[in-house]
């Protein structure tokens, strides 16, 4: 049936906030979810934490334009500060692991390629640094706190991991 029931960001907040994280990774790139980068204009981001808002869909193979993206990460970096938003998609990309991912991985693909326009599309809008690509995971994660829009993104298919980042501080 319809899906209409997800939960709220406004009204699980507060507990996402209890996790020993510095990243909250949640939905917000579907219609069910892309309004509420507004909860942080009445809900204070603690210093520990960054935001990791999914900009892209798990369950669509519609590729969302990089223009899309942009507005998604500035709408978020208007209310919390850049240098705490961290690009990612709304899920994974196949809820089992098969032969037959449910999204193709040329869709796959092709949303990470948007992502990574669009990082780099809200970054040369502030006038800041170009499109840069990390090496591996590891070291994304372990220098978050210094970015400021950065993309960070897991794709994992069997053997297949990628990282992407866009940075105006400084490179992976």
């Amino acid at each position: 049936g319809p899906r209409t029931h997800d939960m709220a960001l406004k009204d699980i907040i507060d507990l996402l906030f209890t996790i020993n994280a510095e990243g909250i990774s949640y939905e917000a790139g579907n219609p069910r979810h892309d309004h509420e980068w507004q909860v942080f204009k009445d809900v204070k981001l603690p210093s520990d934490k960054v935001l990791i808002p999914g900009v892209i869909s798990h369950t669509t193979t519609l590729v969302e334009h990089p223009e899309l993206i942009a507005q998604r990460l500035t709408q978020y970096a208007d209310v919390v500060g850049r240098e705490n938003v961290i690009a990612g998609s709304d899920c994974g990309f196949s809820s089992q692991a098969t032969h037959e991912p449910e999204i193709h991985p040329t869709v796959v693909v092709a949303k990470l390629k948007a992502m990574a326009e669009g990082a780099a599309l809200a970054s040369s809008n502030s006038g800041d640094r170009e499109l840069l690509l990390c090496p591996d995971n590891r070291t994304a994660l372990a220098s978050i706190k210094p970015f400021r829009i950065s993309l960070a993104t897991r794709y994992l298919y069997t053997t297949v991991s990628s990282m992407i980042c866009a940075t105006f501080d400084r490179g992976c």
